[in-house]
């Protein structure tokens, strides 16, 4: 019996072929062949996760290569869900480039997805297992557009804001910007009503004052994409802030260094359940060399989270890093809906939470080795979502790939990714004495099934030593001895 491998994208799969030792001759059983979809370990980008409001035990995730999907058991198992996507890469249609997802919460049948580059638009009316594509009005006016966020005015389903980020590939490599689109008639039509141009910041989390819901407030910037210039050192302090609007994104205006915000990159927004005129920002942005000597050196990094508690008017940064992580890009940050005292922040390197609001912090886990389940470096949480039964159950959605989950308020984490793998995989080895123990590597690690891929382990650590946990590409056991396993990155 010899075993193909297949450097898979969308799964892991084994073909076996038996050898007759009468007229040495090979066949394959066909009759015998089987497929089953396996998932995979995580290794994507992953973006967003959220819930359906009329039905708590579905959830949602998105990934960038491998689409929406969608879990019936609170998040514990995930099968794809995206019939109506059109597929961009391969003959087999394995690259569903869906970035953001959001569900309206007036009519949680309708949910909206945006793609990466591709600038489409999606809409469903059946709760997120089919859609139709909605993006008339909306032009790649550089060379991409990729979506980043909806949001759904609180007076209708039919008003919604699509957040964006615009690329130009030349002169400059991947020249960022952003857009903010409009539509008033759910999708039939939209219309751009904030264009930055190139370069600027992208766009990505929008709030609206429920008490008047013209009031918008927009983020950003993202921790992984450079700001306004491009520099090395000035790029700690440029990039645009928070949008503010009062009058439905007719006109705009940055909140800023005037108003407190020292590191312009806002990654993540968000506004408290009960007072809007209180927001968090999470700001950080992965810094060059020079910049990290320069914050090094002024003993100073202005990464944090940032609170406001009138309106955007004035800042205050009541989360810092400290200077042994000088890198650490904040990512996330989010209220718990049901105990809005309850709020989560992440970076790279840790979670944190405050218990009052935003304006205290304790360290819950991670740290100068990083958090995330037993085996895996989870880097950046770009999204977290509460339970909104229970403040201390919380979900991150890892940029690298994987659904992680933690049922003690952030301080221990699993992977929760049955059946959701972001389609990066680059190699798969079997153990030739066990074929129920199988490895697989991509952009999240190093990866090991016992179960022949129902289930999946980090591997971490090497002789008592963390290994780096992010962009591996081969492995292979050792057909002597099971037990050597050679892995690439």
């Amino acid at each position: 019996m010899i075993r193909m491998k297949q450097a898979g994208r969308t799964g892991l799969f084994f073909l076996f072929i038996m050898v007759s030792p009468a007229i040495g001759q090979t066949t394959i059983l066909s009759d015998s062949l089987s497929w089953v979809r396996t998932g995979g370990p995580p290794g994507g980008l992953g973006y967003d996760i959220r819930y359906n409001y009329n039905d708590i035990s579905i959830w949602y995730v998105t990934d960038a290569f491998s689409g929406v999907s969608i879990s019936t058991d609170r998040g514990t198992t995930w099968q794809p869900a995206n019939t109506g996507i059109q597929a961009e890469l391969g003959p087999t249609g394995d690259w569903i480039p869906i970035f953001c997802l959001t569900v309206d919460p007036l009519d949680p049948q309708i949910v909206w997805a945006g793609t990466q580059w591709t600038g489409r638009i999606y809409k469903s009316i059946d709760g997120g297992y089919t859609w139709t594509e909605k993006d008339n009005g909306v032009s790649i006016l550089y060379d991409k557009l990729s979506f980043r966020g909806f949001t759904i005015d609180p007076r209708s389903s039919d008003i919604v804001y699509a957040m964006g980020e615009t690329t130009r590939n030349d002169p400059n490599p991947d020249e960022t910007g952003g857009q903010i689109y409009k539509t008033t008639d759910g999708g039939e039509t939209w219309k751009l009503i904030w264009d930055g141009g190139m370069p600027s910041a992208l766009t990505r989390y929008l709030w609206t004052d429920p008490r008047d819901p013209d009031k918008l407030y927009v983020s950003t910037g993202i921790f992984d994409r450079p700001a306004v210039p491009n520099d090395t050192i000035p790029d700690l302090y440029d990039g645009l802030g928070i949008l503010k609007s009062t009058d439905g994104g007719m006109t705009w205006s940055a909140l800023d260094t005037a108003n407190g915000l020292e590191m312009l990159h806002i990654g993540s927004l968000a506004m408290h359940p009960e007072h809007p005129d209180t927001l968090l920002a999470a700001a950080g942005h992965l810094l060059l060399s020079p910049a990290t000597e320069y914050v090094l050196q002024q003993g100073y990094s202005p990464a944090g989270i940032y609170r406001t508690a009138d309106g955007g008017d004035n800042w205050t940064r009541v989360l810092e890093p400290p200077l042994s992580r000088p890198n650490e890009a904040f990512s996330a940050v989010e209220y718990s809906t049901s105990y809005p005292n309850i709020v989560y922040a992440g970076s790279e390197k840790a979670v944190y939470r405050s218990e009052d609001s935003g304006e205290t912090w304790e360290l819950v886990s991670g740290g100068d080795d990083g958090w995330g389940p037993p085996g895996v470096l989870a880097n950046w949480p770009i999204d977290f979502q509460c339970d909104p039964e229970d403040p201390y159950r919380l979900f991150a959605n890892n940029y690298l790939g994987g659904n992680f989950l933690s049922t003690d308020g952030g301080q221990s984490w699993v992977n929760a990714s049955q059946g959701y793998t972001g389609a990066i995989l680059m190699d798969v080895a079997v153990d030739p004495e066990n074929p129920a123990r199988v490895y697989a590597v991509g952009r999240t690690g190093i990866w090991r099934s016992d179960r022949s891929g129902d289930a999946w382990y980090g591997l971490r650590y090497g002789d008592g030593e963390r290994i780096a946990a992010s962009e591996w590409y081969a492995i292979e056991t050792d057909p002597s001895d099971p037990s050597h396993i050679l892995a690439g990155g």
